[in-house]
């Protein structure tokens, strides 16, 4: 037989999602009664424990605290003596729904939201009807983002960047929610969005995609055409205009990015924390001699099996059981994050021993830890003489 936290738990799960949606669509069926199937007890259960459970029942009910689902009981002959049975438990109406699963606020919040919606922007009514959760999750927002709705449903395409719009709201906004928005308006009858990312179907500007990139010696920068040692450019620039160099570094870190130890004819790349997207366009790569130099933890073997599905040529570097072996005994081994190993693909047998089993073991391998003349010998392994100042 259900308890009263039962019962509460069970219309969060199905019950209430069903209100919101019943709420929303305007629907004339009644949705009350709401009957809760409480377990009803057999004949045979033992007594004692049919007394235990219509004693939690009615101690959570309207009878008792005053709100909430109403117990109906009936009498019935035993072998022994006349027992109390439950059997009904319901919900007559919304207020007494509402306010014993802790919802009345919330509720009246998400009735407001819909009436401003259709005073303001009512295009997006079908929208909202089919996500009343969705629309809770933005309830602290949702006034500016209908200003920004209305002004996209009224001028579609306005050939500007997310922040520079003409309206009253925060200029982070539409670039914080431009997924949700782009969504929204996916559904709007009359309004056809152009293809591409999110900024290009909403027919906004977007911020280009740059890449830093760090020549390891000053001739190889004037071989590439550049005057400084470190440049950002346009990764559409980029795509055009391939480094004519035979070494290629990847790496995640900033700090091992800027102190990459020097070698000729190579070139270091700064994968920002997730190299495979940042550089999967630069097709000139799959005819480089390509490293990557990642932390030793399930994510840095992951961002390698992603780049090896654009680039199958690229190596790994100081990812391996003698470099964690190292860290062990330096006591620089801190705890990773988990990522199940499903994730996990498009890497060696011994590299993938090693990131299922530190994934296993929750560890890691930062790789800026890593002292510079432990990065030096490998490159001298590898045929790469680093070039002294």
């Amino acid at each position: 037989m259900l308890k009263p936290p039962d019962i509460r738990e069970r219309l969060l799960r199905a019950k209430y999602p069903a209100f919101l949606d019943w709420t929303l669509a305007g629907n004339l069926d009644p949705f009350f009664p709401v009957e809760i199937n409480f377990g009803r007890p057999k004949p045979s259960d033992p007594l004692p424990e049919v007394d235990a459970g219509l004693r939690a029942l009615a101690e959570g009910s309207a009878a008792s605290i005053g709100y909430g689902y109403t117990l109906e009981t009936a009498k019935r002959q035993t072998r022994i003596n006349e027992q109390t049975y439950p059997t009904r438990v319901y919900f007559p109406d919304e207020r007494n729904f509402l306010r014993f699963i802790g919802k009345e606020r919330e509720v009246t919040t998400l009735r407001y939201l819909v009436a401003e919606t259709n005073r303001v922007t009512p295009e997006i009514s079908g929208w909202v009807q089919g996500h009343p959760t969705r629309l809770l999750q933005v309830a602290d927002r949702w006034a500016d983002l209908l200003k920004v709705l209305r002004y996209l449903c009224d001028r579609p395409r306005p050939g500007c960047f997310p922040r520079e719009l003409p309206l009253d709201v925060s200029g982070k906004l539409l670039g914080e929610n431009i997924r949700l928005v782009r969504e929204i308006l996916d559904t709007v009858p009359g309004v056809t969005l152009a293809s591409g990312e999110d900024e290009a179907r909403l027919g906004l500007l977007a911020k280009p995609k740059l890449v830093s990139v760090r020549f390891l010696t000053e001739r190889c920068a004037g071989q590439c055409g550049s005057a400084f040692e470190l440049v950002t450019v346009r990764l559409s620039d980029l795509m055009q205009r391939p480094f004519p160099v035979p070494y290629v570094f990847i790496v995640e870190n900033e700090m091992t990015f800027l102190t990459f130890p020097a070698v000729s004819n190579a070139l270091v790349v700064w994968g920002r924390g997730n190299a495979a997207s940042e550089i999967a366009p630069l097709s000139w790569l799959a005819e480089r001699t390509l490293y990557y130099l990642g932390d030793i933890d399930a994510w840095g073997f992951k961002i390698l099996g992603d780049l090896r599905a654009f680039f199958p040529n690229v190596a790994s570097l100081l990812m391996d059981q003698a470099t964690l072996d190292y860290a062990r005994a330096a006591n620089f081994v801190t705890t990773g994050a988990e990522l199940p190993s499903e994730h996990l693909r498009n890497l060696t047998p011994a590299e993938l021993e090693l990131a299922s089993s530190v994934a296993q073991q929750h560890i890691q391998v930062e790789q800026e830890k890593l002292p510079r003349s432990l990065l030096s010998n490998a490159l001298v392994l590898m045929g790469l003489t680093p070039v002294l100042p």
